[in-house]
């Protein structure tokens, strides 16, 4: 084999490593890009549950304070109007 055709061969070589790697390139891409949108939904979701808890906690508040309003009046006996 002359030299010419070991240089011909590894240019082969090359170009299919090259291919190979721009594939690779193009997959990892699109992998960073969905793992994007799979972040950007997980944020939406975080926002809404913590939304979500603040409003049980108000309403859990608001029923602790009228249960002790009611304890409150009960323990005070009736109210002598």
């Amino acid at each position: 084999m002359s030299d010419l055709d070991e240089i011909r061969e590894e240019l082969d070589n090359l170009r299919d490593r090259v291919g190979v790697l721009e594939f690779h390139m193009d997959h990892a891409s699109s992998a960073v890009a969905d793992a994007g949108v799979a972040a950007r939904a997980a944020d939406r979701n975080v926002s809404r549950s913590r939304a979500e808890v603040r409003d049980i906690f108000k309403q859990f508040e608001a029923s602790a304070a009228q249960l002790t309003e009611l304890l409150t009046a009960k323990l005070n006996g009736p109210d002598e109007s």
